[in-house]
């Protein structure tokens, strides 16, 4: 399976979710899970129609381009010291 962004986008979302954590008093995290989001999709379509007296033609083309972002969720831990 080939991941969007690759590792360059996973360790973006790992810094994000080190600073939220951090924040919150964490000073260690739980990574659950990673995953491609599609939050933008554009489409376009174009259809053209031409009568002659022996019948009719249509023609149509479409196309989607879907916008994808990582993302990741984690656990915040604490853990102090010995």
């Amino acid at each position: 399976m080939i991941s969007t962004g690759g590792a360059g986008a996973i360790d973006k979302v790992v810094q994000r979710l080190k600073e939220h954590a951090a924040r919150l008093g964490a000073n260690g995290l739980i990574l659950d899970d990673f995953d491609d989001e599609q939050p933008v999709s554009l489409g376009a379509g174009v259809s053209s129609d031409s009568y002659t007296h022996n019948g009719s033609i249509s023609l149509g083309i479409g196309g989607l381009f879907g916008l994808f972002q990582k993302t990741g969720t984690a656990r915040a831990i604490y853990v102090g010291a010995r």
